[in-house]
């Protein structure tokens, strides 16, 4: 079979780049995506969360993707000190920020040429998220990127001392922050759970069932 005789492939075409951040995948897409319309990066995320959704299945869910897959879709910033924005995927829906997802999107940008003139010994890259804009600094020299660190938009705590009924454990007090996304913090015994070294590789051990 000369495989160059082989018919064109027929359909959509996403073009994407994998990467990790210590194990952690991202995969951003390059091209193939239809119009993303909104004049803003939050009507931009939900334009596609109404409209595209079937193509983040497509790209997260086996077989291309798996449990655990994240994505990165780059769009156009409506601020201008951005060097690009982005809108975060996964297996569930969209977020609107990933710590993991920055550090990878940091060399990226530099990597792919989306910020000029990049400068040793690092390389600052504005990257406008969901949540706002979060600041990457990234390694440079000789041509080639290396560490990455962020500085995300203010964390702050929104409520303490909050009681939820939890199923199976009644109710427990968690404490409501923020740091780009809202998160519910519990301690380990208001749920049963106690920490201790019980055993080689084991941190967190749950009350039998």
């Amino acid at each position: 079979m000369d495989v160059n005789k082989l018919p064109p492939h027929e359909g959509p075409v996403l073009s994407v780049v994998d990467m990790h951040t210590g194990g952690e995948p991202l995969r951003i897409v390059l091209s193939g995506y239809p119009e993303v319309k909104g004049d803003s990066v939050l009507a931009k995320r939900r334009y596609v969360k109404e409209n595209l959704d079937h193509l983040r299945k497509v790209l997260m869910y086996e077989p291309r993707g798996h449990y655990d897959m994240y994505g990165a879709l780059v769009v156009q910033s409506e601020i201008g000190e951005a060097d690009l924005a982005v809108l975060f995927m996964h297996n569930e829906g969209y977020s609107t920020m990933c710590g993991h997802a920055v550090i990878a999107l940091g060399r990226f940008a530099v990597d792919y040429g989306l910020v000029n003139a990049p400068v040793s010994p690092e390389t600052q890259v504005n990257i406008h998220c969901p949540c706002g804009l979060v600041k990457a600094f990234v390694e440079y020299s000789n041509g080639k990127t290396g560490g990455v660190r962020f500085h995300s938009v203010p964390a702050f705590a929104f409520a303490t001392d909050v009681a939820v009924s939890v199923p199976g454990h009644g109710e427990v007090l968690v404490d409501i922050s923020y740091g780009g996304a809202f998160y519910a913090l519990s301690a380990p015994r208001g749920l049963g759970w106690t920490c201790g070294r019980p055993g080689p590789g084991t941190w967190w051990m749950p009350p039998p069932l």
